[in-house]
């Protein structure tokens, strides 16, 4: 993934990813992936709860919001795990089913939500 466009990303910086996702016009950068985890660009922005973020990225490619990573995790398992409900909520809306895709450990995304609500993991 760009360096530039991680850096957004990581640091919430809405100005500085917009300008990069405008540089061409059918918005490629948007389809990078970091190395070995293959987390997407909405992985990111829905783990750090970059709210406005997640509503660009949504906008642009609403399709992302099914994409999984080498754990088979969704943008919405990332969200949750975190405890981020309002960016939770923004993928549900785009796409309900996702919150029934299973990662690796058959895990659905809710799942943290509740962890987190409740208090320790569960095993």
């Amino acid at each position: 993934m760009d360096r530039r466009l991680n850096e957004a990303i990581l640091g919430g910086d809405e100005t500085t990813f917009l300008s990069l996702i405008n540089e061409d016009e059918d918005h490629s950068i948007m389809d990078q992936m970091t190395p070995g985890s293959m987390n997407t660009v909405l992985h990111l922005a829905s783990r750090f709860g970059h709210l406005e973020l997640v509503h660009e990225t949504i906008k642009l490619r609403p399709e992302m919001v099914s994409s999984h990573n080498h754990k088979l995790e969704t943008p919405l398992h990332e969200a949750c795990r975190e405890g981020h409900c309002e960016v939770a909520m923004a993928l549900l809306r785009v796409m309900p089913s996702v919150a029934y895709k299973l990662n690796r450990e058959n895990k659905v995304p809710c799942l943290w939500l509740v962890v987190a609500a409740e208090g320790p993991p569960l095993t």
